[in-house]
């Protein structure tokens, strides 16, 4: 797809061409219509964030390549054998978790600046209309409040969440 779009628009991609052959793949995808076929490409919200620091912030936390211990511990490197079990890869501010992105984003109290952080986070309004829980929340409910808010096509409110994995996973 990328091969191709660059082929037709002088050897750079742009978002216009890029919506384009989107909407082209997908038209394709529902004029073949296969049985239990999802449509898995088009461009989602979240790639609209217009701070490029954060869209790139939050789409490393979708794609698991960040680094918290959950991805940096099982990746070995040249000073590191990774494979770390679980257990053992606990939060490096609190020290009594495993460190996951729901801890970090909404569990954890090691850190005081995460901590106000959170809570400049929750009380901005584009947050408080869509999530209803009270911070610090259980992991379960964290994957449940990312997933609201990058799902969700109010935009303030996904700025805002961009910017909050920004500040906390740089």
């Amino acid at each position: 797809l990328r091969i191709g779009i660059r082929a037709e628009h002088g050897g750079r991609t742009s978002l216009p061409a890029l919506a384009a052959s989107v909407a082209t793949t997908i038209s394709r995808m529902m004029f073949l219509s296969l049985p239990n076929s999802r449509i898995t490409l088009y461009l989602r919200n979240y790639l609209n964030v217009r701070n490029v620091d954060h869209r790139r912030a939050l789409t490393h936390l979708l794609l698991a390549d960040h680094n918290l211990a959950t991805e940096v511990m099982v990746r070995g490197d040249r000073y590191h054998q990774g494979d770390v079990p679980p257990h053992l890869q606990l939060c490096r501010y609190c020290k009594c978790s495993r460190e996951t992105p729901e801890h970090a984003l909404f569990e954890c109290t090691g850190k005081v600046e995460l901590v106000a952080l959170r809570a400049a986070f929750r009380e901005h309004g584009a947050i408080a209309s869509v999530v209803s829980h009270e911070f610090p929340v259980p992991s379960r409910i964290g994957q449940q409040v990312i997933r609201s808010l990058i799902t969700s096509t109010d935009m303030p409110a996904l700025e805002r969440l961009a910017r909050y994995v920004y500040d906390v996973l740089t």
